[in-house]
């Protein structure tokens, strides 16, 4: 049965990377465009309910406020001051807090409808900045699809991300562990050195191949041979 050069075994490896790379780029612009869709949904629902005073509209965004408040992350937490109040409320959850005012405001009648305005602004105001983020970050996804650095960058973060989401689905490490390692600095710097001496090595082997190349530093820099 016939070998394969080492050269070939080579790209093949840097393919396979590319691919893992794809397919995880593919995922992570599909999950994006699921998030943009819910969180324009949620806003729409919200417009809705203010405008209507939609029961079924009201009972929508309940059910989903836990999930709207998690993805939207930090940018779901500001600094909030009540309205009458002197104190300021940091790490304020928008989503889960202003939904029930908004719901006082339009049953109980002695809530004048400026303060309504008011909650009805906040929270319109931070999902569309969650809007802005998301259209940001998937546009960007779609544009790493057609960069083939991303693909192999992608590919062995995932691949030396494996034994971490092992470990995790064994039991043996907790999942937010696994994920936030997974995208620390020190993952994504490893990653692209990776990354970047597989692309140079790929770019050597296709013009010159490693002997040639060996033989070209040898005669720069003898000193160092």
């Amino acid at each position: 049965m016939p070998t394969l050069p080492p050269g070939v075994w080579f790209f093949l490896a840097l393919a396979a990377f590319c691919a893992i790379g794809i397919v995880v780029l593919i995922r992570s612009a599909r999950a994006l465009a699921a998030e943009l869709a819910f969180a324009a949904e949620y806003r729409d629902r919200v417009h809705t309910f203010v405008k209507q005073a939609d029961a079924g509209a009201y009972e929508w965004l309940t059910l989903n406020a836990n999930r709207m408040q998690l993805q939207m992350g930090s940018q779901g937490l500001m600094t909030f001051k009540p309205p009458f109040a002197n104190h300021m409320i940091h790490n304020y959850p928008v989503v889960l807090n202003v939904l029930p005012e908004l719901r006082k405001c339009l049953t109980d009648h002695v809530l004048s409808r400026s303060l309504l305005g008011e909650y009805h602004a906040l929270i319109d105001e931070a999902l569309l900045r969650h809007q802005g983020s998301l259209l940001q970050r998937h546009s960007d996804a779609v544009s790493f699809l057609w960069n083939p650095v991303v693909w192999l960058t992608s590919g062995i973060r995932s691949v030396l991300a494996a034994p971490l989401w092992f470990l995790a689905s064994a039991g043996q490490i907790p999942r937010s562990i696994a994920s936030r390692v997974a995208a620390s600095r020190f993952y994504r710097v490893v990653a692209g050195l990776v990354a970047a001496i597989g692309f140079t090595s790929a770019i050597v082997t296709l013009v010159t191949g490693w002997e040639q190349f060996v033989s070209i530093l040898r005669r720069l820099l003898p000193s160092a041979f």
